[in-house]
């Protein structure tokens, strides 16, 4: 069996000069657009786009980007077990 070096090349993480051309490509495919426009709110699909193509970096990408929605689904999951936990939903 020979073992080339690009074989998990499809799974492994990006570089940092890959980070814009892959934005690019997310941007522009709908699947992705719908998958995600949900969890971006309060920024439009527009807003979310632009702030999305400024990232030229993983870290970029993770700061402004994940660190935010996350931040935004913990928060809006802690309200609704507190309203669980009161029996208020």
């Amino acid at each position: 069996m020979e073992i080339t070096t690009n074989r998990f090349d499809d799974i492994r993480p990006l570089l940092d000069s890959e980070v814009p051309e892959t934005i690019s490509h997310l941007i522009s495919n709908d699947y992705f657009r719908r998958t995600a426009e949900p969890f971006v709110k309060p920024y439009t699909w527009e807003e979310f786009s632009v702030l999305m193509g400024g990232c030229k970096s993983k870290d970029d990408f993770q700061h402004y980007i994940i660190y935010p929605v996350m931040k935004r689904l913990i928060e809006k999951n802690d309200e609704r077990d507190v309203r669980i936990r009161l029996g208020k939903d």
